[in-house]
């Protein structure tokens, strides 16, 4: 993630619940493939919430990559 992201990333660290939602909301919706070495680096993170927010955010991304898979081989087979 970029340097501009970093506030966002800190956001649901934000002693505020409202910031904290509002903040992984928006990373569950920003969040891609792409961004799995940074969200994995928040599970060693020693706040609860974050950690969390991380993980519900890798496992939409790894259901989502799975699905894909399964497309690609559906597409494969109909080929034949």
């Amino acid at each position: 993630m970029s340097k501009s992201w970093q506030p966002l990333v800190n956001a649901p660290k934000d002693e505020d619940s409202d910031v904290q939602w509002i903040a992984a909301k928006h990373l569950e919706k920003i969040c891609t493939a792409k961004n799995k070495k940074q969200l994995e680096e928040l599970l060693k993170s020693e706040h609860e919430f974050s950690v969390n927010i991380a993980y519900i955010i890798l496992y939409e991304i790894e259901k989502e990559e799975r699905s894909k898979v399964i497309l690609f081989k559906d597409e494969e087979f109909l080929k034949r």
